[in-house]
């Protein structure tokens, strides 16, 4: 860790400190945070000392006080979850990616992401555009470490976690923000709601500006050419209609769209469009309760189209091609809850999601055309039964879920190798997931939970179809014959409270993997990748959290998280056993400060510790191992106006994590807040 274990070492020890010292507490009161409600880790609403799961909960107040400054920059703070944000507010598309628990991946992050219970995550990498989620729009965030294919199905092997957004508000109310900062970055937002009779409503709007910097790090930079900033313009609407058709049963009807269009980078080509991104999305949702049950039905939908420019390497000085992709999914979900008596809850259901991509490479020097795309059916079936015994004191969780899934109509088609287009069989497959967890109240402070599941994920249309392509030096190729990436996950986990003032929470777990996808260097002489299903990979870890409270206005908070993921067997290139999967950091640390005072100011610093990232698969490149820290200042001038002040990575370290781009450096940011 070199100059960097002193600090991860004082943080270990604060944390070991303040556990101790609050250990010898006994005040009664239960902690508050452990009362928060959440639906995602069981798809019904349960208090969150009473989930059997490591689950983490991100709330309208901490959002606010929060220095980040995008929806993904918010998990941040969350053990066993690791961002990868590489160029701040500039930073879009699969470039913002999401690991949870270590499963790591070049475009893939694992993990389901919900919106409203919505899955957001794409048709052609399951990636997911984070800036499309306003954070001024979001209520709350719930993630739920650990697999979930038992209830959702495919690509929640790392985990769920679910984006909850604000509903309409009683009274009629309008939210102005803006704000202004580094590198000419300015942002303006303005939000409505309110409720009329049955009817509610909730809309908003934001426009977001920013020259940005040079992404291009210092060894990579050439005289002449990629010494251009990389500005960004973002608009983001949404909406959200609600309508109450009797005490029992309700209509939500949401919408949003999405436009980014990054520019510039390459300052030797000219009309250089470096990204540009439009999606659309749709969803209805209709609820119905009546005695112990309630039913759930969803239908959605999204149209998703990206085009960016390729430069040509080695000299970037022309483009190579342009490249354009359609893609989109619509889908539905069905689900009841019964209870049974006092102490059981049936839940079962079933969703379908259809998603279709379309990708087309224009080669601008000479007459070659590719193009690819596919379509993935899925149908599934679940169930969980949910039991309390003991006056509550034991809490089983027993769930499955069957997932078919079809991929069809496959094609490429690259005018270099063939003059013919390529037509792939469609193929089917199945799966069934089980889970099973327990959660034990040994006493009204200590609870002590397991959990055994399941998990998969099938391959996405990008690793089945897409031709060769090619980024810097590296060509990569998809891969019709991969086959699903199948996961069995154990997890062990404490949550402690002592008195009102202190909470503690540790998981320690461990994932068995098979068939794992993974991009493998085929021929490093000509530069050629390829999606590849491994043996067998082995992750392992540890992952803990503790809050502090020592008064009303103070919060102390850090975590820890230890993980090794590690390539158990790969017959097909030995070399790669026991090397680690790139992209995720061994160790990982933060620590957070709060003050609370409305009258004086509101302020929240955070520092954070990521540990060595390996950039490639036999562990040669490394990136990362650094430390930064976040601050913001808010405070009421009155009860209508708030103004606010972040300064974003305080240390100014200009970290990796990639190998094609550096990170910002030091921003600072002032903002102001009006409520009509």
């Amino acid at each position: 860790m070199g100059g960097l274990r002193p600090i991860v070492i004082l943080l270990g020890v604060l944390g070991i400190v303040l556990s101790q010292t609050c250990w010898a507490k006994k005040e009664g009161r239960k902690a508050v945070k452990l009362e928060e409600m959440v639906v995602t880790a069981t798809r019904t609403e349960r208090p969150i000392g009473s989930v059997p799961a490591s689950v983490t909960v991100i709330t309208r107040k901490d959002i606010e006080r929060s220095p980040a400054q995008s929806a993904d920059e918010l998990l941040e703070d969350v053990a066993g979850v690791f961002v990868r944000h590489p160029t701040g507010v500039s930073a879009a598309g699969t470039n913002n990616i999401v690991y949870m628990r270590g499963l790591g991946g070049k475009t893939e992050g694992r993990v389901l992401v919900l919106k409203d219970g919505v899955p957001i995550n794409d048709p052609q990498t399951q990636g997911v555009e984070w800036n499309e989620i306003d954070i001024d729009d979001i209520e709350r965030i719930e993630i739920v470490r650990g697999p979930g294919s038992a209830l959702y199905g495919s690509n929640a092997m790392g985990g769920v976690i679910n984006i909850i957004t604000k509903r309409p508000t009683k009274k009629i109310k309008t939210i102005f923000r803006s704000g202004y900062g580094s590198r000419d970055t300015w942002r303006v937002a303005l939000s409505n709601s309110g409720t009329i009779g049955r009817l509610g409503y909730y809309i908003s709007g934001r426009r977001l500006e920013s020259d940005g910097y040079c992404e291009t790090p210092e060894y990579r930079k050439k005289p002449g050419r990629n010494t251009a900033n990389a500005g960004t313009k973002r608009d983001n609407y949404s909406a959200k209609l609600t309508w109450d058709l009797d005490p029992t049963s309700s209509l939500t009807l949401s919408g949003s769209h999405h436009f980014n269009r990054r520019r510039g980078k390459y300052n030797l080509i000219p009309d250089f469009r470096l990204f540009t991104e439009d999606i659309n999305r749709g969803s209805l949702h209709f609820k119905k309760s009546w005695d112990n049950t309630e039913m759930l039905a969803t239908i959605f939908g999204s149209d998703h189209n990206t085009s960016y420019d390729a430069a040509r390497y080695p000299a970037y000085s022309s483009i190579k091609y342009l490249s354009k992709g359609d893609m989109g999914d619509i889908g539905g979900d069905l689900q009841v809850s019964m209870g049974l008596g006092n102490h059981q809850t049936l839940t079962f259901g079933t969703d379908c999601r259809r998603g279709k991509l379309n990708k087309h490479y224009d080669y601008k020097s000479s007459t070659r055309e590719v193009r690819s795309g596919g379509k993935q059916l899925y149908i599934s079936f679940f169930f969980q039964d949910e039991l309390d015994l003991l006056d509550d004191r034991f809490i089983f969780t027993l769930g499955g879920r069957y997932d078919r899934w079809k991929n069809y109509k496959g094609y490429s088609y690259d005018s270099k190798l063939s003059s013919k287009e390529t037509r792939y069989n469609k193929r089917t497959d199945s799966t069934f997931n089980p889970k099973f967890a327990v959660l034990y109240h040994l006493t009204d402070s200590t609870s002590l939970r397991g959990a055994i599941g399941r998990a998969f994920r099938s391959p996405t249309l990008n690793n089945l179809y897409k031709p060769y392509w090619s980024y810097g030096f590296w060509t990569y190729q998809g891969n019709p014959d991969l086959g699903p990436e199948k996961l069995w996950s154990y997890e062990f986990g404490l949550d402690q409270k002592i008195g009102s003032k202190f909470t503690f929470r540790a998981t320690a777990y461990q994932d068995n993997a098979r068939d794992f996808i993974y991009i493998v260097t085929a021929d490093a002489a000509k530069g050629i990748r390829k999606w590849e299903n491994i043996g067998r990979v082995r992750i392992r870890g540890i992952e803990s959290e503790a809050d502090y409270r020592p008064d009303p206005e103070w919060l102390i908070y850090t975590n820890f998280t230890y993980n090794q993921s590690k390539i158990r067997e790969f017959k097909e290139n030995t070399a790669l056993e026991g090397r680690h999967l790139p992209w995720i950091p061994k160790w990982e640390t933060t620590l957070g400060i709060t003050y609370n005072n409305p009258r004086i100011i509101t302020a929240r610093l955070v520092g954070h510790y990521v540990g060595v990232i390996y950039d490639d698969d036999m562990n040669k490149r490394k990136i990362g191992e650094y430390f930064d820290m976040d601050l913001k200042l808010s405070k009421k001038i009155t009860k209508n106006i708030e103004v606010n002040l972040v300064a974003d990575n305080l240390t100014d370290r200009h970290y990796q994590h990639s190998t094609y781009s550096v990170n910002q450096g030091r921003a600072i940011y002032g903002g102001i807040k009006l409520i009509f």
